[in-house]
């Protein structure tokens, strides 16, 4: 266990308080970041003391990402992302946060995507019509409705609230004619199905954030894939 010269005493100039109480699990966010101190095996601070990304000795390693974004928060990191950490420092640690079909169609269409915490945004076209032309000629897509007005709806089951106009959509295997011949494999059901994402128009409203309106644009919405509740992985 870090020893208390080695513990960080703010991040983001929000302060720390390391407890060792056993009811304290998971960080508790408030004014204050309280953080469980027992099984604490290393803090790295990031982004010039904004962000640190702790790591617990459970029965298999733990990560938490927590500091400061908007505003204070707190999250899990995935295995995944940690070890790129490990591979390529910082840059890599924020790199591998970026879901793969964000990352890919902003180079393609040469847009830069924005962030509301660990929901990833990037804009496509003007018309719903455009936008589903432009992404089945880069890729085959399958588009599961038409989009539908929703109010305060979750996007992927978070805070992240969208007032709008929204749409499932998924990125096709590329052999996914012969893939959706194939009903059940030996490890179970075999789908053409790569990368599901939704299509919204309106605004994402969500605490601690700023409201992010997509204006005159359809835009595709990804959430972090690295990026974990707490009480899992």
């Amino acid at each position: 266990m870090l020893t208390n010269s080695d513990l960080p005493k703010k991040v983001g100039r929000i302060p720390i308080v390391w407890t060792l109480d056993f009811s304290t699990f998971r960080p508790i966010v408030s004014e204050n970041i309280i953080m469980p101190l027992r099984a604490l095996k290393s803090c790295q601070m990031l982004l010039d003391g904004e962000q640190c990304l702790a790591t617990y000795a459970y029965r298999r390693d733990a990560h938490i990402l927590f500091g400061k974004d908007e505003g204070p928060f707190a999250t899990g990191v995935t295995r995944k992302a940690y070890r790129a950490f490990e591979a390529g420092g910082e840059e890599a640690f924020y790199d591998s946060l970026v879901p793969p079909i964000i990352e890919q169609l902003s180079l393609i269409l040469g847009r830069k995507y924005d962030r509301q915490g660990d929901i990833y945004i990037l804009p496509i076209a003007k018309t719903w019509e455009e936008t589903y032309t432009l992404l089945d000629s880069l890729f085959k897509i399958k588009i599961f409705s038409k989009e539908i007005p929703k109010l305060r709806f979750p996007l992927y089951g978070t805070r992240h609230h969208l007032s709008g106009f929204i749409t499932s959509a998924a990125k096709l295997h590329p052999d996914y004619q012969n893939l959706k011949r194939i009903k059940r494999s030996k490890r179970g059901r075999c789908g053409p199905l790569m990368m599901q994402f939704f299509l919204i128009a309106g605004e994402i409203i969500a605490p601690d954030h700023e409201p992010y309106a997509t204006g005159n644009n359809v835009c595709l919405v990804q959430r972090s894939i690295n990026l974990t509740d707490l009480s899992t992985d």
